[in-house]
């Protein structure tokens, strides 16, 4: 976590890693909140869950505009993996999509938003401490690799 990843003309920094509850980040961003409310009010109660909150900043080195696709870059944790969430993500980064368009010679943050829900981990105790478990963030892997740690 700190380090630059260099992706071509754009580099890309985890900056801040964090597992919330997803009922105190409904509390927290009323735009999240009022996509959970139409998740519940077309699909009913839901599961547990946590929200994996990836805080990122994306520089654009190049004299373009460039187009990032964040909807490829995976959350894993031992055999636990998921991939980024839409409805979450724009919710709280106030955008369009996951492809993220940034202007040349600039830098934008982002929050990159995971799901977790109880029933993906084997055991209450697994789910009760979660936030204790090695984290990474796979952005590519292949032709290269580039994984990050997110453990302090």
């Amino acid at each position: 976590m700190g380090a630059a990843i260099p992706a071509g003309s754009v580099s890309i920094t985890v900056t801040d890693f964090k597992i919330v509850d997803a009922k105190i980040l409904m509390k927290q961003v009323p735009q999240y909140a009022n996509t959970m409310k139409e998740v519940i009010a077309n699909n009913g109660e839901i599961s547990p869950q946590k929200v994996a909150l990836v805080k990122t900043t994306i520089r654009n080195e190049s004299a373009e505009a460039k187009i990032v696709h964040l909807e490829m870059v995976q959350l894993e944790s031992r055999s636990w993996g998921n991939g980024i969430e839409p409805f979450t993500f724009e919710s709280i980064n106030n955008s369009n999509g996951v492809a993220v368009k940034v202007p040349p010679g600039k830098t934008e943050t982002y929050q990159l938003s995971y799901q977790l829900f109880d029933f993906q981990f084997y055991s209450k105790q697994a789910w009760d401490s979660v936030e204790k478990r090695p984290f990474d963030l796979v952005l590519s892997t292949y032709p290269v690799m580039n994984i990050v740690s997110l453990q302090d």
